[in-house]
């Protein structure tokens, strides 16, 4: 795959605004693998987002995770599967308890858009990866109907629920087949999630969210707003599964490219489009082979990544079954 091959398109940015209350209100994040207080003095935060924003089980495991962060590979994903567990015994907290019943979820329009209040995770998504590659838009079950396929440069962002994190990983590890406990909610241009606020034993409430996998607590968190913020231009490849916008649907005119308003350009002046010199082609040339050397070393090191992981998932898989080799000797009758 080249670059030449690529092709321009949009990818829309949404802007999130998470406010906490008045009164007790705060955030705090990571640093250092210790949890201090950040933003003092604020009650409203607004992050630009171009991935994904989400909250519930899913953020309070990467929270957590931050707190526990090793310097192997392999020690990281031990201290997820370790974090994830823990939510099977110690359960997060649920939409029911998470939103307010009644307007818990709108579109910007004010108008209630109907979740299912049993599951943990919420994700908003712009793109079609969310967790380590997880699409979680495409397999989901309807909750309000049917659905488009989902586009980046469309001004519309999905939403989705997930019942716990171990579904998430169970659509990983099944090679995306698998869509148990997932539930898309709706498409739509923004969305208002506002939080439910109950004081136990005089603490406050915490709400963990995660944007673009930043993962950020919410203490007495009111509400997040999800607006359309704009569009930019980016290459894509013609075989990724982003696309900005359906085959026949021209690209919107907000985002076409258009001349500048010096007057050494203006719409009028023919030397707007020249000829390049052999200089210039020779340039251009020796950028695409950069590109190229530079995209397959990338292949390179993914793929020794890749052996990597797939020789740790072996000898794990060999462990489990040693194992229940063992226990199944040791439980077999033994002969008279």
């Amino acid at each position: 795959e080249t670059i030449v091959e690529s092709e321009a398109g949009p990818l829309d940015t949404w802007i999130c605004e998470i406010k906490v209350a008045d009164s007790g209100g705060c955030f705090k994040e990571v640093k250092d693998g210790k949890v201090v207080e950040t933003h003092k003095g604020e009650k409203l935060l607004a992050h630009e987002m171009i991935n994904y924003f989400s909250f519930g089980a899913d953020a309070q495991v990467v929270f957590e995770f931050e707190q526990s962060r090793t310097k192997s590979q392999l020690g990281n994903k031990l201290v997820y599967v370790r974090k994830g567990t823990n939510q099977v015994i110690n359960r997060p907290k649920t939409m029911r308890k998470m939103l307010k019943h009644k307007g818990g979820l709108t579109n910007l329009r004010g108008e209630p858009i109907p979740y299912r209040k049993r599951d943990r995770v919420m994700a908003f998504l712009n793109i079609p990866s969310y967790s380590a590659g997880a699409n979680i838009w495409r397999p989901g079950k309807s909750v309000n109907g049917t659905f488009t396929r989902q586009f980046v440069g469309d001004k519309r962002l999905e939403s989705a629920t997930v019942n716990t994190t171990v579904d998430v990983a169970l659509h990983i590890a099944s090679a995306k087949w698998s869509h148990m406990g997932i539930f898309r909610v709706a498409q739509a241009e923004g969305y208002s999630v506002n939080f439910a606020q109950h004081r136990v034993r005089k603490k406050p409430t915490k709400t963990y969210l995660q944007v673009d996998g930043e993962a950020i607590l919410a203490e007495q968190l009111e509400s997040v707003t999800i607006r359309h913020g704009f569009q930019v231009l980016v290459l894509r490849s013609p075989k990724a599964i982003a696309k900005s916008f359906p085959d026949d649907t021209a690209a919107p005119d907000s985002i076409l490219l258009q001349p500048s308003m010096d007057d050494s350009l203006s719409a009028g002046s023919d030397d707007l489009i020249s000829d390049p010199t052999d200089a210039e082609v020779a340039e251009a040339v020796e950028v695409v082979e950069d590109a190229e050397d530079a995209a397959d070393e990338i292949i390179a090191n993914a793929e020794e990544e890749a052996l990597i992981i797939e020789a740790e998932h072996t000898r794990e898989a060999a462990v489990a079954i040693q194992g229940a080799f063992r226990k199944h000797v040791s439980m077999s009758p033994k002969p008279p």
